[in-house]
């Protein structure tokens, strides 16, 4: 098995069945062992044909969507807390769909195949749920971005050897609860410092 102490730990959502339709990010970054970053927001999604939508699994609707920002607006804050990391997943053959989706529509990267992945139901052979119950986890909110990169990040730890014994929740209930209150700030669009990823303020990005 190998053994990761440093990682970026990666769920999306998507609006429609289609994979190029990521409508919410999860990032939750491990250095050493330890969970020292998280990132969440809702995503404008990629126009389709479908008329069905996934609403029902993951609490997204289009009203929320259609708020928020695109992929390639976040991207440069997506960039700066991934850097050259391993990004991991639980059954990342989805997961990794949807990111190339993303890079060849809009271009982010050159060679999207420097992007490495690594699976933790191919590591467990269980699913979430069944990964966390395994390692005493608690998962959150099922189809909830942040939650299952948490949940994601923390069956890698254990597996590992290394002990989380704090869960975060409310990637998307935080960002609904602000919704009402307040809209998208274009201004957070610009890349941010380290120090500004924790900010509260902003509906879409919190930690």
């Amino acid at each position: 098995m190998e053994r990761l102490h440093s990682f970026t730990a990666l769920d999306f959502e998507t609006f429609t069945p289609e994979r190029s339709s990521a409508c919410a990010i999860g990032l939750v970054k491990v250095i050493d062992g330890r969970i020292v970053q998280k990132f969440y927001s809702l995503i404008n999604p990629i126009p389709d044909e479908r008329q069905t939508d996934n609403s029902a699994v993951n609490g997204i609707t289009r009203e929320m969507v259609n708020a928020a920002p695109t992929f390639l607006e976040i991207w440069p804050t997506i960039k700066k807390i991934i850097g050259s990391d391993i990004l991991v997943s639980h059954n990342a053959e989805f997961d990794r769909d949807v990111w190339n989706r993303q890079m060849e529509i809009y271009c982010c990267v050159s060679d999207p195949s420097k992007f490495r992945f690594f699976c933790t139901f191919q590591m467990t052979g269980l699913s979430l749920e069944d990964a966390c119950a395994k390692h005493n986890i608690d998962m959150g909110t099922h189809h909830d971005a942040l939650d299952d990169a948490l949940a994601c990040a923390r069956i890698m730890l254990a597996e590992n050897g290394h002990l989380q014994t704090r869960t975060f929740t409310g990637g998307l209930s935080a960002a609904m609860k602000q919704m009402s209150a307040k809209k998208y700030d274009h201004s957070t669009l610009d890349p941010l410092e380290d120090s500004q990823i924790e900010n509260k303020e902003t509906p879409f990005y919190h930690a």
